[in-house]
């Protein structure tokens, strides 16, 4: 079932509403920075769905109009049934707030959702309910396709394009620097080149003018 859910405005990383399940063996503390560390390298045009393994569970994530839901499952919690939790909270969150995300000035703000978050909840802590059977057995067509990757790797991917634009931004600067090197070094070329030529037409109009 899930252990942990947050919606995120990507635009900022901002929490809109998170709620997490009562175990005693959840490190609540630690998920919920991976978590935000995840949702630093998304936005509205990430991959989505997209499953991220993590040790002996998994993040999976939907993103719907800049908005990211994401929740944190044990690794035997079938993965279409925490993808079809994600996308019911999604679409109701979208009816009840969809106006309200961009007003948002606070974290947390909108936990009024988290009623319908532990409502929904609750039908999909049975796996082995009739619901959730039909919903595991269905066409695979129905269900949108969820990549999976591995944590480390995204955020690694994050830190390496981050890398990359500072790289990206010193190369730029560097080449502007260079070209304007190049500029005065060619100038400076010219007048070594053509200065005798202009001394002695220089003196050449001198004598010229006081003979």
């Amino acid at each position: 079932m899930p252990l942990l859910t947050q919606i995120v405005r990507l635009q900022d990383g901002l929490i809109l509403c998170s709620t997490c399940e009562n175990d005693t063996n959840f490190n609540y503390t630690q998920y919920t920075k991976d978590a935000k560390d995840l949702c630093k390298t998304l936005s509205s045009t990430s991959p989505s769905p997209l499953q991220v393994d993590f040790g002996d569970t998994y993040f999976i994530y939907t993103i719907y109009n800049g908005v990211c839901f994401l929740t944190l499952c044990y690794k035997n919690y079938p993965k279409k049934l925490s993808l079809c939790f994600l996308e019911e909270i999604a679409k109701e969150f979208d009816i009840q707030h969809g106006n309200d995300v961009i007003k948002v000035k606070r974290p947390f703000e909108l936990m009024k959702f988290d009623v319908f978050i532990q409502k929904t909840k609750k039908l999909y802590q049975d796996t082995k309910s009739q619901r959730n059977l039909n919903k595991i057995t269905q066409d695979l067509q129905e269900i949108q396709t969820i990549m999976a990757q591995n944590l480390n790797d995204i955020l690694n991917r994050g830190e390496i394009l981050q890398s990359v634009a500072m790289k990206s931004d010193i190369l730029r600067n560097e080449s502007a620097k260079y070209a304007k090197l190049a500029k005065d070094f060619n100038f400076k070329l010219l007048i070594r080149k053509y200065a005798p030529f202009i001394a002695i037409i220089v003196i050449i109009l001198l004598i010229i003018i006081f003979r």
